[in-house]
């Protein structure tokens, strides 16, 4: 104790350039553990069953904690000291697999659950509905060119809306899964009431979340729709957690975002935290505008994608050919091409897809043979759901008064698809396709 005394005095001397009172002294003492442990002896049983707890595979705790006193013995000699942080990333880089801190499972786990959820619920945006209910995968060429660039860094995913956005995003987040990675994904909820943590339900926020998460391979958090948050409370919110995100120790976690073409060039956030070439110059917005910014753009069907999907797809090639030119042009757009397989799977005639000029009548069409038909009782419950969301400035409401108004009809517009619940039932919103981002 002597020894370490005579060494705090010296440092207080160097530091302040007057000697310490004794009670300098006390304070610091008062904060100092000083333990003596024998890493041959008995404290090596209790040091392996101290460390046991915290690692995924519980049997290799002896020579783990033997690794552990290893690297404290080295920067003591070194006269380094290190945080919880950097000793975990030590031991996982020697080989050995940790849980994460026990603080820190739960939040972990609930930030898992929900990832898997909104993935579920986005499922949808990576195949087409054709033929009485059977799902083709959509082809996207761009998918490929999104795998490579994961592989480099974080970057966005950027195209005009219903370009398909959220089916690459998506289709990316399966891909890296496949092979190993840890992938989380967030669909942008513009109300951010609660703010993230509160909205997900955490006792720490997601950058610690993150930098909580055991492992040492790349890991992945996707985004999809920032451009949902535009000019709310979110907005701010899902900036700060990007930032937090990518500047977070080893550079370990990537960020793969979608958004809008428009909001990206709108904006500088974005374009900054997201510097650099774009990954492949042919899936690049042209103009100067996103040069610097490492970023892929999603297009409307090529037409060997379109081909490819329609060889899959023959009613809807024949209702396409039926319509003639300007209806194939219309469904060139991702987003079209599932509405109006969705209305060819409705049984429509050809002569009515015939008369489709542009995107609002296509529209028209589906909301007639989707909504319509159910006669007034289903606008009164619509328009119910429309005036509580107004109100309560969100696109959700609550289920509750919509279930004592309109039961009947609010289960049925949800059996159809046209309305889905949310947070088990307790509140609803309407059906929308996420590859209209």
């Amino acid at each position: 104790m002597s020894d370490f005394i005579a060494l705090v005095k010296a440092a207080w001397k160097r530091i302040y350039g007057v000697a310490a009172t004794n009670q300098n002294i006390s304070d610091i003492l008062d904060l100092v553990v000083v333990l003596k442990l024998d890493f041959h002896g008995a404290d090596l049983g209790l040091g392996e069953e101290l460390l046991r707890n915290s690692l995924a595979q519980p049997k290799i705790a002896r020579s783990a904690f033997k690794t552990l006193a290893r690297e404290c013995q080295e920067r003591m000699e070194r006269r380094t000291g290190f945080t919880i942080h950097q000793i975990r990333r030590v031991l996982e880089r020697d080989g050995i697999p940790l849980l994460a801190p026990e603080d820190y499972r739960k939040d972990i786990l609930a930030f898992q659950r929900k990832s898997q959820q909104v993935r579920q619920n986005l499922s949808l945006s990576t195949t087409l509905e054709i033929d009485g209910g059977n799902s083709i995968p959509i082809p996207r060429t761009v998918s490929d060119v999104a795998k490579a660039a994961a592989q480099e860094g974080s970057f966005l995913i950027v195209g005009e809306p219903g370009a398909g956005k959220t089916g690459v995003l998506v289709g990316l987040a399966g891909r890296l899964e496949s092979e190993g990675y840890e992938v989380l994904v967030l669909s942008v909820n513009k109300s951010g009431s609660g703010g993230l943590k509160g909205d997900l339900g955490l006792s720490h926020s997601l950058q610690e979340v993150l930098e909580n998460s055991p492992g040492t391979a790349p890991a992945y958090l996707l985004i999809d729709g920032l451009d949902a948050a535009r000019g709310g409370p979110a907005d701010t919110d899902y900036r700060n957690l990007i930032a937090e995100t990518l500047a977070l120790p080893d550079n370990r976690w990537k960020v793969i975002a979608s958004v809008r073409s428009f909001d990206l060039k709108a904006g500088q956030q974005y374009k900054s935290l997201f510097k650099g070439a774009p990954p492949s110059p042919d899936y690049a917005v042209s103009g100067s505008d996103l040069a610097t910014v490492r970023h892929i753009e999603v297009r409307e069907w090529s037409e060997s994608e379109f081909n490819e999907l329609l060889k899959k797809a023959p009613k809807l090639h024949k209702a396409i050919d039926a319509g003639g030119p300007t209806l194939r042009e219309i469904a060139l757009v991702p987003f079209n091409t599932q509405l109006l397989a969705e209305v060819v799977g409705m049984g429509v005639p050809d002569a009515e897809l015939g008369s489709i000029r542009n995107q609002t009548e296509l529209l028209t069409l589906y909301w007639h043979h989707r909504v319509e038909s159910f006669g007034s009782e289903a606008k009164a419950c619509l328009t119910s759901t429309v005036d509580a969301m107004v109100k309560d400035r969100s696109l959700e409401a609550d289920s509750a008064p919509l279930e004592r108004a309109h039961a009947g009809m609010l289960d049925r517009l949800q059996q159809v698809g046209v309305l889905v619940n949310r947070r088990n039932g307790r509140l609803i919103r309407y059906f929308v396709r996420q590859s209209v981002r």
